[in-house]
């Protein structure tokens, strides 16, 4: 149905953006493996002044639950509401700089 609705770009084979989707789906709901991540994304972050990674309790973890401690803060879409501007442009290049370090620098995201 996509395919004929030309939605779709010529050359793109839906099949293959399907099969890779399921893939990373399913690692994605691989908590174990996300407790893993959140631990080396703590590691590898843990001198950086401006980003703070929540520890993981790995015995209260399992492959359906990843339990961390509780982290306070604003969610983002609460301080682009209530912050001046002057402090959103700030956690904007924070986003940014954070973004960047993991594609290029960490090469993990």
């Amino acid at each position: 149905m996509l395919k004929m609705s030309a939605l779709l770009p010529p050359g793109l084979f839906l099949d293959k953006v399907l099969d890779y989707a399921k893939v990373e789906l399913r690692a994605e709901c691989d908590y174990r493996q996300e407790a893993l991540h959140q631990a080396r994304f703590q590691s590898l972050l843990r001198n950086d002044p401006d980003v703070a990674v929540p520890s993981v309790v790995p015995e209260l973890c399992t492959g359906r639950v990843l339990t961390s401690h509780m982290a306070h803060g604003v969610h983002i879409d609460q301080a682009a509401k209530a912050m001046p501007q002057d402090e959103r442009n700030r956690v904007g290049r924070q986003l940014l700089r954070l973004t960047l370090r993991e594609l290029f620098e960490f090469r993990f995201m």
